[in-house]
């Protein structure tokens, strides 16, 4: 990808970042435009299990990472109290995001979802 851009702030490595909403049923994706500024709604995949949404999520962001754009990132909601407090759904959330960390080379990073 050729840029160009002289002096301070440039960035030569604009690329997207996916976000994942993980839910018991469905995990909903959202992808950022290559300056990680806006986002839109990519897709909503209905999963058999826990092993199927890992399975299914990386090879979604293998795809979107071979694309001109790349993926540089995923951003994956964690629920959690409005305290703080782990709720019922965190520890599950938590085991989607380690056994996604060991399917793909993309950063996988965790947001608080207060709920």
């Amino acid at each position: 990808m050729s840029q160009e851009c002289s002096g301070e702030g440039c960035d030569y490595s604009l690329v997207r970042a996916i976000a994942i909403d993980v839910g018991e049923r469905r995990i909903g994706l959202a992808i950022s435009d290559v300056t990680r500024t806006l986002a839109r709604p990519l897709k909503t995949i209905e999963i058999a299990s826990a092993a199927d949404g890992v399975q299914r999520v990386a090879e979604e962001a293998t795809r979107l990472a071979s694309e001109d754009d790349g993926l540089s990132t995923i951003v994956v909601g964690l629920p959690i109290r409005l305290d703080g407090t782990p709720n019922a759904q965190t520890p599950r959330v938590a085991a989607f995001v380690d056994a996604l960390k060991q399917r793909i080379s993309v950063a996988v990073v965790t947001v608080e979802k207060r709920i």
